[in-house]
């Protein structure tokens, strides 16, 4: 029997290539089939909740789980693939619907819940008479106070720089009293500075004091003395 290798080889040549081809077919199919069960399984965790499990899930019917639900789904942007533009997908909703004001340089979930309790404090502090108002519950007696004097534009222009004066005098005292109790020579700054971070903490006028971790041993603190903010603008 004689052997053609002249017909043989062009004939395993191309067996070989068929399969190869057929290989690096089947794999481009399962890459697609797993980017498409990926893409599918993305949207689904994002979407509503099968209809067949629902009733297998202990699923929070309450209005405040009402209310955070809606949150949620108007704060995505469900027209956005979540594998093109996660970030997108999850805020776009929020973002379009809570543009940056014209006063602030940025603008957060947490920016707003700011301003939120911000307001609640302050009709707090402005009501009148409150329900569950207790005369023994001298913290909230003296907040209320302490902002009612703030807003007291009137008492304010009224008494002009004598709170002022009075505390500086006070601490120690300075010749813008004008009351003689300055006295130059008499006057001593750490005596003062004493008194102030004793009394008036944490109003640090040149340092402040702390006790912190040790950084270096979290289960021992330091005592740590470092500038303040008006030190800092001394800086050149």
């Amino acid at each position: 029997m004689i052997v053609r290798w002249s017909v043989i080889v062009p004939a395993l040549l191309s067996l070989s290539t068929v399969g190869l081809l057929a290989l690096i077919a089947n794999h481009l199919i399962n890459d697609s089939n797993d980017s498409t069960q990926e893409r599918k399984r993305a949207v689904y965790m994002f979407s509503e909740v099968h209809s067949e499990t629902k009733s297998e899930m202990n699923i929070c019917q309450t209005r405040e789980c009402s209310a955070v639900a809606e949150y949620i789904r108007n704060s995505i942007d469900s027209s956005v693939n979540p594998c093109d533009d996660f970030f997108t997908f999850c805020c776009g909703g929020w973002i379009r619907r809570n543009p940056i004001p014209k006063s602030y340089n940025d603008y957060s979930t947490f920016t707003k819940l700011s301003k939120v309790i911000e307001g609640e404090l302050r009709d707090l502090l402005q009501a009148s008479n409150m329900s569950h108002e207790d005369p023994r519950n001298e913290a909230l007696v003296k907040t209320r106070d302490f902002y009612r004097s703030c807003m007291d534009e009137k008492e304010i222009e009224t008494l002009g720089a004598k709170p002022m004066l009075d505390f500086i005098q006070q601490i120690g005292s300075w010749s813008i009293c004008q009351d003689g109790s300055w006295n130059k020579s008499s006057w001593d700054i750490h005596e003062v500075l004493q008194r102030l971070q004793s009394s008036y903490y944490p109003a640090s006028p040149f340092f402040s004091v702390e006790v912190t971790n040790d950084h270096l041993n979290s289960t021992k603190h330091l005592i740590k003395v470092s500038t303040t903010s008006t030190t800092d603008k001394w800086r050149f």
